[in-house]
Parts: structure tokens; C-alpha cells; sequence
């Protein structure tokens, strides 16, 4: 039997697993002004289910497949529902793992298994790892299973030769290999915004106006949510060719959505080595390239002041070669 508790809603929840029948289970209730007042409840939860069950030994013998429904349940209430979707298509990768016990797993098996993954999909295995990291620290953390996050394999960065900031050369080059305009719109809005591709297919019509985009939906899979953080509610500017180009549009879809599908543009890019999210750090290493305030930069990009610096900021060839000569002149 586990007890949490942790802030919800401007007070606390309290949960608690406890095995009943050969499952798992959960019993919660939240809107607790004080910790203190969940733990009183919890205690009498756990007193009220029996006294008689044995936490340490069934929870050592609890198998990937039992935590899992304990996990995906926790997280149910505490993400946003895009969010919760990409965690249960994450989790349904581990199902071949599933009869094993949590507190037997050895970090070479999950290495071996992670390896395996990454043969298959080729691409977002990093983000399969990540998923899973977050699952074994639940475990740690939360039901107090294992001490140590067997989920230990690191990719090797050597691998990941993309390319991060897109040159002028490159990106005029990727555009002359699009045929598809509206492609090629894509392109053009990711390039000078540093928008997300969720965010750029969620863009409509109505949300550009003089020379503003207003940034505040996500689309994905063509189904349309709010966005994940406040920090992703913004405006950016946009220069006056592309503003241009975006209210000459003909074709937009019945709800006013300038891409009326959501398309695979991962693929066109894959021979130029960069992915679209590449555009977003291009953006951003072109703003501080600039000189523009940094402060007000990452709040054009959406993010968080330190997310930016830390994440997005590149340096480019020739802003290296610039800072080079400089000292060199002193």
C-alpha cells in the first residue's frame, strides 16, 4: 500500500494504492487546505482498507504492468489531456516488458530494450527514453519500489549529427526543393517565428493582423487544444513578405485554419539533415544574434528565460567569426 500526496487545484490530494485481488488500485480525494489534513485522511484510508497487507512485499513484487496502471492514473490528473495521450502511446512500448518485476529489472535489460527501439522507429526513440525514465523515477519517487532508475542508457551524441541552425544558404535551398506552396508556407512561418509545428498548424486566418501573429491553440493530429503553458500564449511580429503572403491566402479551411490538413513535414526535411524543430533554434539564435533584448526574445519564442538561453540559443558560424575578429582588432 502507497500513500501521495501533492498539490492540486490551490490545495492537496491524497492517494492511495493498495492491492486488492491481484490488482492495483486507487482511492483519492483533493480540495485539502492543508497537507497535514490529507495525511489524516490517508491514514484512515489505508486503516479502513486492512490492516493485514504486507506493503513492502507486494510492492516489491509489483510487475511493469500493475505500476503502470497506478502511473498512467496519477498522471491522468495531473497533465493536460495532450499531454496524458502521448504518456499512454509512450507506455504501450513497454507492454513487451510487462511481466516483469519492477525491483528485478537489471539496467542492461532496459538498455538492451531502449537499443531495440531505437532500431525500429529511428527517430523520437529519445523521446521513448525520456517516457520511460519518467515511469522508473514514478517508481522511486512515488511507490517507493527501487532506489536506483534503471532506465540508465544515455544516446550517444556523436549520433545526432542534425543540423541545429539553418544559414540563409540552407534554408533557400530547402524552399527551392518544395514544390507543394503550402509547404513551402510552413517553412516560411517556422523559419520567422519560432513557432512549434503544433502551434503553427492551429494558426487561423483571424489570429494575423498587422504584421502581429496571436499564438493560442495547438493542433495536432488535426485535434485542437489550448496550449500546454501559459508562456506559450504570445505574439510574435512577422516582416511585411510574409505578412504579405499570409492574408493573400485563397485556400483555408471551413473553421479559418490556413492549413486545412495537418501533413508530415518531417520527411522533406530529412535529406537536408534538420528537423523542424531546428527552425525554432534558428529563430531564436537569430533574435540574440540581433542584439534584441533577450528578456523580450524568449517571450516572442514562448518559453521560459532560462528554457531559452539554455535550449535554443546557438551560435553561428558566422556570428562566431565576427566575434573572432573583434578581439583580434582590439
Amino acid at each position: 500500500m502507497n500513500t501521495t500526496i501533492r498539490q492540486k487545484d490551490n490545495g492537496y490530494q491524497a492517494i492511495v494504492s493498495y492491492k486488492q485481488g491481484g490488482k492495483w488500485k486507487q482511492k483519492s480525494k483533493q480540495g485539502f487546505k492543508k497537507q497535514k489534513e490529507a495525511k489524516v485522511w490517508a491514514d484512515e484510508i489505508r486503516y479502513t482498507i486492512t490492516e493485514d497487507i504486507k506493503d513492502n512485499i507486494e510492492f516489491t513484487e509489483m510487475t511493469v504492468k500493475e505500476a503502470l496502471e497506478i502511473y498512467l492514473e496519477y498522471k491522468k490528473n495531473s497533465v493536460k489531456f495532450t499531454t496524458f495521450q502521448t504518456i499512454t502511446a509512450q507506455m504501450k512500448n513497454l507492454k513487451e516488458l510487462e511481466d516483469l518485476e519492477i525491483s528485478k529489472i537489471k539496467p542492461i535489460q532496459i538498455t538492451t530494450f531502449i537499443q531495440k527501439k531505437q532500431q525500429e522507429r529511428k527517430k523520437a526513440y529519445n523521446v521513448l527514453q525520456k517516457s520511460i525514465r519518467n515511469f522508473f523515477n514514478f517508481c522511486i519517487n512515488e511507490l517507493k519500489i527501487i532506489r536506483d532508475n534503471p532506465c540508465n542508457y544515455q544516446k550517444n551524441k556523436t549520433n545526432d549529427k542534425r543540423i541545429k541552425y539553418i544559414n540563409k544558404e540552407l534554408y533557400n535551398e530547402i524552399l527551392n526543393n518544395i514544390s507543394d506552396e503550402k509547404k513551402k508556407l510552413f517553412i516560411k512561418i517556422a523559419y520567422h517565428t519560432g513557432m512549434r509545428k503544433s502551434e503553427i498548424f492551429g494558426l487561423k486566418i483571424s489570429d494575423i493582423k498587422d504584421s502581429i501573429i496571436t499564438v493560442s491553440r495547438q493542433r495536432y493530429n488535426n485535434i485542437v487544444t489550448g496550449l500546454k503553458s501559459e508562456n506559450g500564449y504570445r505574439q510574435i511580429p512577422i516582416n511585411a513578405v510574409l505578412y504579405k503572403e499570409l492574408k493573400n491566402i485563397n485556400t483555408i479551411s471551413i473553421d479559418g485554419f490556413i492549413f486545412p490538413q495537418t501533413f508530415n513535414i518531417g520527411r522533406i526535411l530529412e535529406k537536408f539533415n534538420v528537423s523542424i524543430h531546428c527552425f525554432r533554434h534558428t529563430f531564436a539564435t537569430n533574435l540574440v544574434a540581433k542584439g534584441y533584448n533577450l528578456k523580450v526574445s524568449s517571450e516572442i519564442l514562448g518559453d521560459k528565460f532560462e528554457t531559452f538561453i539554455n535550449t535554443y540559443v546557438q551560435s553561428s558560424e558566422e556570428e562566431k567569426e565576427k566575434v573572432f575578429k573583434k578581439i583580434i582588432d582590439l
